[in-house]
Order: C-alpha cells, then sequence, then structure tokens
C-alpha cells in the first residue's frame, strides 16, 4: 500500500479519515482549505497590512512552506491534485484531474480589492471544493468569498485547524503513519 497522507492535509489526518473514519458514512461533498501556502497571497497580505506576495512567498520558502517553485500552489494545481485524490477516496471513483475546474488565487490585485470584500464583511480564500451531482462528481479549485463570521474565513497563513502546511506538519503525518506500523501485530515467520 502506498502512504500517501503526508502530501495531502499532513497536519491534518483527512486521509486516514475518509479511509477509516468515515468508511461507513455515504459522503456528499468536501470543501475546505486544501493548501495552505494558497493562504500567502496579495489579497490576505493586504488586509493584515503585510509586503507584498513576492515578499511573503520567498519567506514562505524559506520556512519550507512554499516549494522553490511555488507554481503549483499560485496555480491551485496543488489543491486541485489533492483535491482530485480526496475526491478518489471519498466518492470511490479514479483519479479526475483532468477534470478539476481551477481558476487561479492571485489575479486580484489588492489594492483595488481588499477592500470591497471586507467592506462587505466577506473574505476570500481559495478552496477546494467536489460535490456528487447526478451529472457525476464536481471537481473545483477557486477563490470564494467567505462571511468573516465563517471560522473558515478567519484561517490565516498556513495554519488550518493547526500548522498543517511545511515541514512539521508533513513530519507529523509521517510519524503519526510509522506509530501505525507500529503498533500492528506483526506476524513472524518461521523455518521450522
Amino acid at each position: 500500500m502506498v502512504a500517501f497522507e503526508a502530501a495531502v492535509g499532513g497536519g491534518i489526518p483527512i486521509i486516514k479519515a475518509l479511509r477509516e473514519g468515515l468508511a461507513a458514512n455515504r459522503i456528499e461533498w468536501i470543501a475546505g482549505i486544501i493548501n495552505g501556502t494558497s493562504q500567502l497571497h496579495p489579497l490576505g497580505d493586504a488586509r493584515q497590512g503585510r509586503s507584498p506576495s513576492t515578499t511573503v512567498l520567498k519567506e514562505a520558502q524559506k520556512r519550507g512552506y512554499a516549494e522553490a517553485d511555488p507554481t503549483f500552489d499560485i496555480e491551485g494545481i496543488d489543491a486541485a491534485h489533492k483535491l482530485t485524490i480526496l475526491a478518489a477516496l471519498a466518492f470511490g471513483i479514479p483519479m479526475q484531474f483532468e477534470k478539476c475546474l481551477r481558476r487561479r488565487h492571485f489575479e486580484a490585485d489588492a489594492r483595488t480589492t481588499s477592500a470591497t470584500p471586507k467592506q462587505l464583511g466577506y473574505r476570500i480564500k481559495l478552496l477546494g471544493i467536489t460535490k456528487t451531482k447526478d451529472e457525476g462528481i464536481e471537481l473545483r479549485v477557486h477563490p470564494t468569498l467567505i462571511p468573516t463570521r465563517r471560522l473558515i474565513a478567519n484561517v490565516e497563513g498556513v495554519m488550518n485547524a493547526h500548522p498543517g502546511e511545511g515541514r512539521r506538519g508533513r513530519a507529523d503525518a509521517v510519524l503519526r503513519r510509522r506509530r501505525r506500523r507500529r503498533s500492528r501485530p506483526r506476524a513472524r515467520w518461521s523455518p521450522t
């Protein structure tokens, strides 16, 4: 069996939850922030009075949150990959990355767009959304206006419910996997 939980929401044991904890449930949809680096964008930076996104991305790379080439994060490709895996596990379908609708998250200009959502009581977050429909499975990754009263609107930086991105989140997932392996009873072979 291939273990890949560290690559999909490393700090959040979502793969284990889908495979084991929710196995008896009929999942109809999944939505969430599935790429922590995508939270380091001009809109959030301007709202918090931080430096422009290039500076923020360089800092994220230095801390191990963003890849040396952050194209997959910026373009929403990483989130689409993760969403495709989550949908395959949740709905028992083959991987369908090519069917995932994707919109860039970093397109908007912070000076002209960040005030309007805030004034209206919203924040912009890059969400991965998959759901069952009569026509099949919908897969999409795009910027979404979320009311500020919602918990997910207040997720900042690489935080999910706790740090899930970068070295710590991945290390946590790898260590959880190792502990599970060690706790399983092992068959012993005897040459008798």
